[in-house]
């Protein structure tokens, strides 16, 4: 045993005494990379965002969002695996009045990249930049509703799981859509 303890220090003296050449760090993570920019800007306005109904020429409704972020900002796409929590998504509360397409389209289309965090260690689709997403929304009701839904992720590096009520409504065949409480 003391042969260990006298080999083990003789090791440590001789690599202290040798010099450790610096490493330099390089990001692994996009939380690391996070850290190359206005941290202050990043967690009091990390995005933006708009929401809109269009009409498209074959007369079909899309619920458009368009979520615009700072530089150094991130959320996971909607297209990331099942298992990834905070993704990016576009909810309608239960209700007989009009259906919300999951077959939505995202604007530049997100694209799979290994994450490594010790919390993922694994493939998820990150949105790094302004990003449109158009949801055909279906209206079976010509009466006058109003129907409440929810647009939620986790945005980065912040860390927040973030929700934006909104509404959809119809008032004399005209649909419009606007947020509520914001």
């Amino acid at each position: 045993m003391k042969r260990v303890i006298i080999r083990s220090s003789l090791l440590l003296v001789t690599l202290c005494a040798l010099g450790c050449a610096e490493v330099e760090r390089t990001p692994v993570s996009p939380y690391d990379e996070a850290r190359r920019y206005d941290m202050d800007q990043l967690m009091e306005a990390p995005y933006g965002f708009g929401i809109d109904m269009e009409k498209s020429k074959d007369g079909i409704h899309h619920l458009v969002v368009n979520m615009d972020l700072a530089e150094g900002a991130f959320f996971l796409s909607p297209h990331s695996s099942s298992g990834s929590k905070g993704r990016f998504s576009v909810t309608l509360d239960d209700n007989d009045l009009v259906i919300l397409d999951s077959m939505f389209t995202e604007t530049p289309r997100s694209v799979q990249v290994f994450d490594s965090h010790r919390s993922v260690a694994g493939p998820v689709n990150r949105v790094k930049e302004d990003t449109r997403y158009a949801y055909p929304l279906y209206v079976v009701s010509q009466d006058d509703f109003e129907v409440f839904g929810m647009i939620s992720f986790t945005i980065e590096p912040r860390c927040t799981f973030e929700q934006i009520p909104f509404t959809i409504l119809q008032r004399n065949g005209k649909l419009t859509v606007k947020t509520v409480g914001c």
